[in-house]
């Protein structure tokens, strides 16, 4: 179950759900000498915002890649790659690539050895099973994924991100 401090947000898809973290979190946080490491193996929506980030702020992105049999991400090398220069890690529940699920747990614990956050992009995993919420900041889904309206998207915050966050669209 989710810790009863996060917040759902809804936006208009997934994709903007990674937006909302990529314009309101990461580039208001990261700049040169900070790391976003993703894999090869993310949907677009996953990975060209951290392109953007990473152009407009200076940090770096790391990628990493996948098993020696191509089946999978290499989760020795993803989690070699979490640095203490690591800032954010951005990972699919579920490769809509691949087919494969990723051991979230092992990499929650990766990321909080070193203080960055993480973020999972559930499109793929949530239809099956949803992560233990309290080992991601950040999941991202498209509505529809759960049974629910097209067009709607859903971002998760857990804890005290959600404070981390600034207001990135005004009006009313």
């Amino acid at each position: 179950g989710a810790p009863a401090n996060g917040a759902v947000i809804f936006t208009r898809n997934a994709t903007a759900s990674i937006n909302l973290v990529a314009r309101s979190w990461a580039e208001k946080r990261l700049g040169p000498g900070d790391e976003i490491v993703t894999t090869i193996a993310e949907h677009h929506s996953n990975f060209v915002p951290w392109q953007q980030v990473a152009r407009r702020t200076g940090c770096e992105l790391s990628v990493a890649g996948l098993s020696a049999d191509l089946s999978e991400v290499d989760l020795p090398g993803l989690l070699r790659s979490i640095t203490p220069r690591t800032r954010l890690v951005v990972v699919s529940g579920a490769s809509n690539v691949l087919g494969s699920a990723m051991s979230l747990a092992v990499i929650w614990q990766r990321v909080q050895s070193v203080g960055a956050r993480l973020l999972v992009d559930g499109c793929q995993s949530v239809p099956h099973c949803l992560p233990e919420m309290s080992a991601v900041d950040w999941l991202a889904f498209s509505a529809h994924k759960a049974c629910g309206p097209m067009g709607v998207g859903v971002l998760w915050a857990g804890g005290d991100v959600l404070q981390e966050m600034e207001p990135v669209e005004f009006g009313g």
